[in-house]
């Protein structure tokens, strides 16, 4: 889908810019200590900023709802809570592009 294919460069971009020899990490300081195995990491982003994951569920929650209002119509008057694709809405479209 459209929507994870752009999420997806995001995600590539990430890796390369917190890679050797940029080595950028928003959230901790990896030249100072090693930071362990990837799972570990989301201990270390909770050390930092608890509430972290929590605001990236409510982004992904605003996200999803926001798509779902930009691309379906309201299901007006149908008895089984279905509804249908607007005519001009491309599926996973919401208007972002990385590139």
């Amino acid at each position: 889908e459209l929507q994870h294919g752009r999420v997806a460069m995001l995600a590539a971009l990430g890796l390369v810019v917190t890679e050797e020899p940029i080595e950028f990490h928003p959230f901790f300081e990896a030249y100072n200590h090693d930071i362990g195995p990837a799972i570990r990491h989301l201990d270390e982003v909770r050390a930092i900023a608890p509430t972290f994951l929590e605001g990236l569920v409510f982004a992904f929650a605003f996200a999803e709802l926001n798509r779902a209002t930009i691309g379906w119509t309201a299901p007006s008057g149908k008895t089984d809570g279905s509804s249908e694709l607007k005519p001009e809405y491309y599926p996973g479209d919401i208007g972002f592009d990385p590139l």
